[in-house]
């Protein structure tokens, strides 16, 4: 199958922090816990593409931890090994099942009632698909018009659309519900002056909507740039990947941006989609001492990305090592503790032997009796008490609350009154035992070593 360029770029503002506002680009997680703003402008190849804007789709209850996004993310780990119809029907069925479940926290009371809201979208090859809670936060325009591909007056809480066959300069736009609430189809369309920039279409839209309203907002813009022939295969080649944070976006957006024209090439002539061809690189031509916008561009390579990926997994390593040692430390002078209480036992109930001398009579020419000396036997250690481990096996479950590590630690360290001072230790030697890498990423079905051996 071949493969398909797309130019994508999303901003999210979340200023006021009162939305639990996140999206999700193909692989990366945009929120805006360090920064009140945040664009990512992505250019890449491939057969597959996942992206989603979710609002208040997360409950951090240690019962009820569910989390829309990192499902989204199991689901993409195994997904492109599938058939096209298995991608779609899985894609919207883990979206729908973790917004189901959370509705029915909300209406027993478990969790508060708030405005949860998706808009989710998925590409493989020239085929797609879009899932949404709210019919108005998703736009698909091709040929220059918006086409509508949601049925009249759905009162399904999850609505589903494919789409036509993709075309080159088609355009699927994801929107945040306030967005969606505040300005039109038709007004973004009027907004649209070019075919050739995700980003020109998402600043347009961004500003649009500010200046209008300053609540928080997301908004992905795709963008079809090519498809290849499905006769040629060729490897994934990732153009360029660019993150943009703001500190105050919705100040800039209040007048019209002014838009950063990018320019780049491959230092060969070949077709783009040789596998020869190198990567594209974005440069701003505009004077660094110039303000062209309010957006300061942080270029990442792969390689930074790979030694920040390297750092979180070296420290993850050796904050399991540090806890490990604690508990052998721990175990070891339980036990050393132990031998010191039973040796002392055994010494108090035995006696100190003591050498006993009897004359014993053998008949000699000599009539002088010769003592012989004779012992007792030699006393042995008793054997030293040794405390095993005992585990059990835990079973994840869907169906049950117990769907997070920290969960399931939380559990076992209160059933078994285990006495771990704090559940995130039993998280570290839970995942350590059973070499889980990511804390956050456990799945149904999976097994899961837990000692049940209380710590002193």
């Amino acid at each position: 199958m071949g493969k398909i360029l797309l130019n994508t770029a999303n901003i999210t503002c979340n200023n006021k922090k009162e939305t639990d506002l996140r999206a999700y680009v193909n692989g990366k997680v945009i929120n805006t816990l360090n920064y009140d703003s945040k664009e990512v402008i992505m250019e890449y190849a491939d057969t597959d593409f996942v992206f989603l804007i979710d609002e208040n789709m997360e409950t951090n209850d240690t019962k009820t931890d569910v989390s829309l996004m990192r499902e989204i993310r199991r689901y993409t780990k195994k997904y492109k090994e599938s058939d096209v119809e298995t991608k779609f029907s899985d894609f919207e069925e883990y979206i729908s099942t973790t917004v189901t479940y959370l509705d029915d926290l909300e209406s027993s009371g478990e969790i508060q009632p708030m405005n949860r809201q998706v808009s989710a979208a998925i590409i493989s090859y020239d085929r797609g698909l879009i899932t949404t809670t709210d019919t108005e936060s998703a736009i698909y325009i091709s040929g220059g018009n918006i086409v509508k591909i949601f049925t009249e007056n759905d009162e399904d809480r999850i609505k589903s659309a494919q789409l036509p066959a993709l075309k080159t300069n088609d355009l699927i736009i994801l929107l945040s519900n306030t967005i969606a609430k505040s300005v039109t189809s038709v007004d973004i369309l009027d907004r649209i002056n070019t075919f050739d920039s995700a980003e020109a279409i998402a600043q347009n839209i961004a500003s649009l909507y500010s200046s209008i309203n300053n609540e928080e907002f997301s908004v992905t813009v795709i963008l079809v740039k090519l498809i290849q022939d499905k006769s040629k295969t060729f490897m994934r080649n990732e153009i360029n990947t660019q993150e943009l944070p703001v500190d105050e976006i919705q100040k800039s957006y209040t007048a019209p941006l002014q838009q950063i024209k990018f320019e780049g090439k491959p230092s060969k002539k070949e077709s783009f989609w040789d596998e020869t061809t190198d990567d594209v690189v974005f440069t701003d031509k505009k004077n660094k001492s110039a303000k062209a916008s309010s957006f300061d561009s942080i270029k990442l390579s792969k390689s930074e990305s790979k030694k920040r990926r390297t750092s979180i997994y070296i420290k993850r390593a050796v904050s399991i090592i540090v806890v490990l040692g604690v508990m052998a430390a721990l175990i070891l002078g339980m036990v050393k503790l132990l031998n010191v209480i039973f040796n002392k036992k055994s010494s108090e109930e035995s006696p100190t032997p003591s050498s006993i001398y009897s004359p014993i009579v053998v008949p000699s020419p000599s009539s002088t009796p010769t003592p012989e000396q004779s012992s007792s036997a030699e006393p042995t250690d008793s054997p030293e008490p040794t405390i095993e481990t005992q585990y059990i096996i835990h079973k994840v479950k869907v169906t049950t609350n117990h769907t997070s590590l920290n969960q399931i630690a939380a559990y076992y360290n209160d059933t078994y009154s285990l006495n771990y001072p704090n559940t995130a230790i039993f998280v570290e030697v839970i995942a350590g035992l059973n070499e889980i890498a990511d804390v956050n990423m456990i799945y149904a079905g999976q097994e899961i070593r837990i000692p049940i051996t209380p710590v002193p």
